[in-house]
């Protein structure tokens, strides 16, 4: 009887955590890593300058920063890229992005749905260091 128990609650949590069964619009399968949005800390003396963008963190000077960047907003007028994600991280870095600030996420960065870049973001980590 336990036996039984136990394999329908595992059952149960499979099913919970899996997008494709639980009815979740899309199923995330994509590789994740660290990136920071917003703030890049570059700073130039003429334009174009990218002092927003999407960027791997990395340690090291000006030149490592900028080969660190996957996407960027050279002339302070481009907003970010699509944001997938849950509303509330979506707003969040949408906020971080407008007051010149820097949030980590874990996600990953594509142009391969639509050929518009996306930032699939699933979660937030919190401001860069």
């Amino acid at each position: 009887m336990c036996a039984i128990i136990r394999a329908s609650a595992l059952l149960a949590v499979i099913v919970l955590l899996n997008p494709a069964v639980s009815g979740c619009s899309r199923a995330i399968s994509i590789h994740t890593q660290v990136l920071n949005v917003g703030a890049t800390k570059i700073a130039c003396l003429r334009r174009p300058c990218p002092h927003r963008g999407v960027y791997r963190p990395v340690a090291g000077g000006l030149e490592a920063r900028k080969d660190a960047l996957i996407y960027a907003d050279n002339d302070g007028r481009i907003g970010p890229p699509h944001l997938d994600a849950a509303p509330e991280i979506a707003a969040a870095v949408k906020t971080a992005w407008d007051a010149q600030k820097c949030v980590q996420i874990d996600g990953s960065f594509d142009t391969s749905v639509s050929g518009q870049p996306t930032l699939h973001i699933v979660r937030l980590l919190g401001a860069c260091p």
